[in-house]
């Protein structure tokens, strides 16, 4: 698989939006996170963040649609009969079987399994409240490392 960004660079007349986005900054030391509470002394994080206004294209007007072989993601339209996309067994019991399907089909998989997902809903609470959903993510973030990803 080539990933490249020419596709993408040359559809110049994409509508986009513009937003800040907020990534990790430069670092000497290696990176930390405590999702649970840290260890006595040492702080929840040491990330130092970085702020960066950036576009971002609606790449469903591409003249050539991204694919998974070329840009490592495609688009698909998938309409969905889940009625509430906050009702978490609903989602579980209507959308993981229909989103299940629709990547079988795109990709030609035998098997697919939704797996660690995570509802989320903004509200005025701490974020990890037992019983409530968890708060969007401020921050671009990668969950996974190569040990955690397989």
């Amino acid at each position: 698989m080539s990933i490249t960004a020419e596709p993408i660079a040359a559809e110049t007349k994409l509508p986009f939006v513009e937003a800040e986005l907020t990534y990790l900054g430069a670092m000497t030391e290696k990176p930390f996170n405590y999702t649970y509470g840290p260890p006595t002394g040492k702080p929840l994080t040491n990330h130092v963040y970085d702020p960066h206004r950036v576009r971002i294209h609606d790449l469903r007007a591409m003249a050539r649609p991204p694919g998974l072989d070329r840009e490592g993601f495609q688009i698909i339209e998938q309409p969905t009969a889940c009625a509430d996309l906050y009702d978490e067994q609903e989602i579980r019991r209507v959308y993981y079987p229909e989103c299940e399907a629709a990547v079988a089909a795109a990709t030609g998989a035998s098997r697919v399994i939704v797996f660690d997902h995570t509802l989320r809903r903004r509200a005025p609470i701490a974020d990890r409240t037992p019983g409530v959903p968890r708060q969007p993510v401020t921050r671009v973030h990668n969950d996974y490392t190569e040990t955690s990803g397989p």
